[in-house]
């Protein structure tokens, strides 16, 4: 079963920031007028199954919404993500967010994104933020359903599929963060302009003027 899924939040972008939470998760599936929405304040239990094609856009940052929850990111096994889908298939665009490429793949509600004005605090109580995830969610399954063929006609699919593998893996990363030991790093950084400084003498003692 295809799943699509969207997080509404607030408090930033930074998951592991103290102001951000998760809203309410919104889910879709279906087809057409079949299409279902299920929106929920954080439910606890997972009813997909491993084997749904959990179907996002930038949906990294929605992966990292789900281990906020406890959930982990490498739970389906299968992913597709919108937004990397049109940047494949059109290079040449500006903006690859979802507003506006709703516009271009032809979504009957092109202007829903004004329905919320995220720049007031207060938006995370307004009513029509269910509706706004709603359009999300359409506009989302939108975009699989017309770009999951192009890509398998201009020959991108696999290199699709796989960045698809590599996204799970790299909102774990993101998420768990990497070490770095600090006295290291600033002794190496020291290393390395001490070298910097040496080359630039030797530069100057042939005659020639370096800018650095």
């Amino acid at each position: 079963m295809d799943i699509v899924y969207d997080a509404e939040t607030a408090g930033g972008f930074n998951q592991h920031h103290p102001d951000f939470r998760n809203l309410f998760l919104g889910w879709g599936h279906g087809y057409g007028k079949n299409f279902f929405i299920d929106q929920k304040k954080i439910d606890p239990v997972f009813c997909f199954s491993s084997d749904d094609l959990l179907i996002g856009h930038n949906l990294k940052y929605d992966l990292k919404c789900l281990k906020k929850e406890g959930h982990e990111a490498d739970w389906f096994k299968s992913v597709y993500d919108t937004q990397v889908a049109c940047n494949l298939i059109r290079e040449d665009l500006t903006s690859y967010k979802l507003e506006f490429l709703s516009q271009i793949f032809g979504y009957e509600f092109p202007n829903y994104k004004q329905l919320i004005d995220f720049d007031d605090p207060s938006y995370a109580e307004d009513s029509d933020l269910y509706i706004y995830n709603e359009h999300d969610l359409r506009a989302t399954k939108l975009l699989h359903t017309a770009t999951a063929p192009i890509l398998k006609r201009q020959g991108k699919w696999r290199a699709f599929s796989m960045l698809m593998e590599f996204l799970k893996v790299l909102a774990e990363v993101e998420w768990k963060g990497i070490q770095v030991d600090e006295e290291y790093l600033n002794t190496f950084g020291c290393e390395w302009k001490a070298k910097r400084e040496e080359t630039l003498r030797h530069i100057e003692a042939a005659g020639f003027h370096c800018d650095p």
